[in-house]
């Protein structure tokens, strides 16, 4: 008997790698949100360690409240930046999970077309076996 064959095989390939590109996008997206909210974690630390510096004078005091001001601006701006990258973030998941059932389905075609080519492939040495026996038993 023939060897089996999947018809759908360069179609399953194709999707197999556009659910791996799915994933590794949403993997860069994940990324990206983790580096913004290390930015955001470290604009607070540079502001409280700012806090924590002592004022001497009025101008040091006119510094640091400037410096207190441009770090809130940056945090705003970075709290931001995350809510996009968040939101990228959903999207690429979301396309991910949508390519990785795609995926299955195929897969699921493939295990199908595979169990019911074994059960015709055995149906066919069945009969084989028993057109060999009628064959051995007439001579």
């Amino acid at each position: 008997m023939k060897k089996f064959k999947f018809r759908l095989e360069k179609v399953l390939e194709y999707r197999t790698l556009v659910e791996q590109w799915a994933k590794e996008a949403f993997l860069e997206a994940r990324l990206s949100t983790f580096e913004c909210e290390g930015k955001i974690a470290d604009i607070k630390a540079h502001r409280r360690e700012m806090l924590t510096q002592s004022v001497g004078n009025v101008q040091e005091h006119l510094a640091i409240e400037l410096m207190l001001q441009k770090s809130d601006d940056e945090e705003r701006d970075q709290h931001t930046v995350l809510a996009v990258l968040k939101d990228e973030e959903e999207v690429a998941l979301e396309e991910w999970k949508l390519k990785r059932q795609e995926l299955k389905a195929l897969q699921k075609l493939k295990e199908e077309a595979l169990r019911v080519w074994q059960h015709e492939s055995n149906v066919a040495e069945q009969n084989e076996l028993d057109e060999w026996a009628v064959t051995r038993k007439v001579s």
